[in-house]
């Protein structure tokens, strides 16, 4: 015989939220503990409490047994918590997951009667707990909306939607009928709307005269029968209440849903209060809401709270509002004495962002035989035979212990034949089902309906959704776009099924916006698609237009070089020396100076740029200079090339700085074609942060402007400049080019999505 004491403690939880489920057979606390009890015998395990919330909804986290279940579990006075089905644990996706959590801190196992065996520690298995406790909380919320639309449908009638009625009614002798007036609570309404229009009075302020007129509030049900004391009286919540019914003016209102405006219907009973008196009320309570508009602290659910990281300096954004209006997610590390981000004291608008958050999750589209696949990796013949053949090795072991203990062989050792036989059960309980159930099943089919339950939910369940499908979302702050998206490991399967991602390294994706939604999503500058390359950029084939030519058409001198002379601070006797080191294929920005007497104005070529004498450079610009300095032979470090630069500029003297940012275009079409160019092009090529912190050890004052545009290209371009192997792709190791046919569209009119990076940046050298 064994040992109890050797058994998993076992901790049954049984819930139902209304006296009708306690009712039904199937639902009642006696049928949920029956079965759990045949459950724990089926699997050897020792019953040590049970814990049951009664008239209480799985959508509460705090629920008086299960609060002192967690106690306990978190002494670990038990080994695996049971449930009748998943449902009854909770009935929302994230608090599920805050359970489960704990109880996995706490080396606590978990088991549901009706749900599946699932195995917590296979990524897959906790993917499917995931979208059934997503099928739970869409299941609670389609409940609570047939309710909803049951209590509207009274409204429309002009039936109120509660038992009790208003302060100032009563009920009647027929339940069917209006309420009447309680004139004795009526007056007390009254005074209420006309204190109240005045304007003068705040709601506690009209609860204290309220008191000091001698009008009492209706008993609550504690107190019923009891005669009212002076100290009861109106409180602040009650007048604001009362102000806010427009019962009282013979209407029935009703919101069908949180954070929408309440929906007005005409009432079957009598008005207390007239609509002019109404009117004066609320214009009232919209006086003194705007008056203290600026103290008031309002909650904003934001979509990215906490997960939301700046793509420069890969620091946490930070959800804001603005006192002038509108939200923003900031890069606020200068107030923790951080001064290495051009984003620093940078905010974006996070309605600019978060578009683009709904456009990606709305725009999912699974394969129709996605659960045919996965269910043949869950149904592997090889795999079931597997398992079946280790647990009938582990019940056969367990069998001869048995023997060998009930023939002495143990006598002079128990607790080594009880220590076998826990690991013996431990082994067993671990194996996974012979098959998946069929509720699996229909887990599966119900992610189809994933974009749907998306759509109808609140702002709080959907940044809750969000944050179980994604760990992390990394934002250009400078052109308010997503760079890229982590999601949480379990949720890679269907990740990778969501048509606006592309996988750039494992477990990373970034947005290929197509053409239509691109325009509508992202606020970076929107070029038509490429067909054909300008000459001027031939030589320059990852960016498909120059970014760095005038915004006026003819105009005699570059912006940028206005800019750079009229922030340069250095004194030269014969003039300001402007010089321009030309890449080879770009044309140079124009640079007429005669409305700056002095200056004069030169050409260089890089192999000229190394002869230049210390200090002898006012105002140098540089088109390209890191990008031909990482395709050279032998590429200088980039501290080596800032020095360098350093050195030439006279004291007070700028140095205009253009260059495209290959290492921050991640949504780059190249990368698409050519998956494992983007490690060397990281390694090679020069990105913002980098740029960002050399320029300030090398003590610039530093002006950053980081741009992004978006241009797509058609497929057979894309095959022409990889053929041509120019610029970039001369020196790129591109030994991956065989598959490049079935990563790129066959139709050689196709429209790739592509976003290039580039920068502006202004240094100003110390006088």
């Amino acid at each position: 015989m064994s040992d109890p004491n050797n058994k998993r403690r076992a901790a049954l939880y049984g819930r139902v939220s209304t006296e009708m489920q306690a009712g039904e057979d199937h639902f009642s606390i006696e049928a949920q503990l029956a079965e759990m009890h045949e459950y724990c015998e089926r699997k050897g395990y020792q019953v040590v409490g049970e814990f049951v919330d009664r008239g209480i909804s799985g959508s509460q986290r705090s629920r008086p047994q299960l609060d002192n279940l967690m106690a306990l579990a978190s002494n670990r006075q038990f080994d695996v918590l049971i449930v009748h089905d998943l449902s009854r644990l909770s009935r929302t996706v994230y608090h599920t997951l805050d359970i489960l959590q704990d109880l996995g801190k706490w080396n606590i196992t978990f088991a549901s009667v009706k749900d599946p065996d699932f195995d917590f520690t296979d990524p897959a298995k906790q993917f499917f707990l995931i979208i059934l406790a997503a099928m739970n909380q869409y299941f609670l919320t389609q409940l609570r909306l047939h309710t909803a639309k049951s209590k509207n449908q009274r409204a429309r009638v002009g039936l109120y939607n509660a038992s009790v009625p208003p302060y100032g009614y009563a009920r009647g002798e027929d339940p069917r009928q209006p309420f009447t007036i309680n004139e004795e609570e009526a007056r007390a309404v009254r005074f209420i709307y006309e204190q109240y229009a005045t304007g003068r009075y705040s709601h506690q302020q009209i609860a204290d005269l309220l008191a000091a007129a001698g009008f009492r509030p209706r008993p609550s049900p504690r107190r019923r029968g009891e005669t009212p004391t002076v100290r009861q009286q109106f409180s602040k919540e009650t007048v604001t209440d009362i102000l806010k019914n427009p019962f009282y003016t013979g209407r029935v209102g009703y919101r069908i849903k949180h954070g929408k405006a309440k929906e007005i219907y005409e009432g079957r009973h009598e008005p207390l209060i007239s609509l002019d008196l109404w009117e004066r009320a609320q214009q009232a309570a919209q006086n003194r809401q705007q008056a203290s508009r600026s103290a008031q602290a309002v909650y904003r659910p934001y979509l990215l709270s906490n997960l939301a990281y700046c793509d420069v300096c890969h620091r946490k954004l930070r959800s804001q509002h603005a006192t002038g209006g509108g939200s923003y997610y900031r890069e606020t590390s200068y107030q923790r004495g951080f001064a290495d981000c051009p984003n620093q004291k940078s905010g974006v608008r996070t309605e600019l962002v978060d578009r683009q958050i709904h456009a990606i999750v709305e725009m999912i589209e699974l394969p129709a035989d996605w659960q045919a696949e996965i269910g043949e990796q869950l149904v592997d013949t090889a795999e079931i035979e597997n398992i079946e053949r280790q647990r009938t090795r582990l019940q056969a072991e367990m069998r001869r212990m048995r023997e060998m203990y009930r023939r002495g062989e143990y006598d002079d050792d128990v607790d080594e034949f009880h220590g076998i036989m826990k690991n013996l059960r431990r082994q067993l309980d671990q194996l996974p089902a012979e098959r998946p159930d069929d509720s699996l099943y229909a887990v599966m089919q119900s992610i189809q309906s994933l974009r749907d339950i998306w759509a109808d939910a609140s702002a709080d369940d959907q940044r809750d959704l969000f944050r179980l499908m994604f760990q992390e979302v990394v934002v250009d702050v400078a052109n308010a776009r997503v760079v890229s998206l982590k999601p949480d490991p379990v949720m890679l399967p269907i990740v990778r099924q969501m048509p606006l991602l592309r996988e750039s390294d494992w477990g990373v994706f970034v947005p290929a916006w197509p053409p239509e939604l691109a325009a509508q999503v992202l606020s970076v500058p929107y070029h038509p698609p490429l067909a054909t390359l300008p000459e001027q950029t031939a030589a320059l084939p990852f960016i498909a237009a120059s970014p760095f030519q005038p915004s006026v058409t003819g105009a005699r001198i570059a912006p940028q070089i206005s800019q750079a002379l009229e922030r340069c601070e250095s004194v030269n006797p014969q003039g300001w020396r402007v010089v321009q080191v030309t890449h080879p294929g770009a044309a140079p920005l124009p640079a007429d100076l005669r409305k700056w007497p002095g200056a004069r104005s030169e050409l260089i070529s890089p192999a000229q740029f190394a002869g230049l004498a210390p200090g002898s450079v006012d105002v140098l610009v540089t088109q390209y200079l890191f990008w031909d300095a990482a395709l050279s032979d032998q590429p200088a470090a980039l501290a080596e090339q800032i020095a360098r630069v350093h050195q030439v500029l006279a004291p007070g003297g700028v140095w205009l700085i253009q260059e495209p940012l290959p290492a921050n275009s991640q949504s780059h079409w190249i990368y698409l074609a050519l998956p494992r160019l983007a490690d060397w092009v990281q390694g090679r090529f020069v990105d913002a942060a980098a740029l960002y912190r050399a320029l300030q050890t090398a003590e610039f004052e530093i002006g950053f402007d980081y741009a992004a545009a978006y241009q797509p290209i058609t497929a057979a371009l894309a095959r022409t400049l990889i053929a041509d192997r120019a610029g970039l792709l001369a020196r790129a190791p591109l030994d991956d080019t065989a598959d490049l046919a079935a990563r790129l569209p066959a139709d050689p009119a196709a429209i790739i999505p592509s976003e290039f990076a580039f920068c502006t940046v202004w240094c100003c050298k110390a006088r």
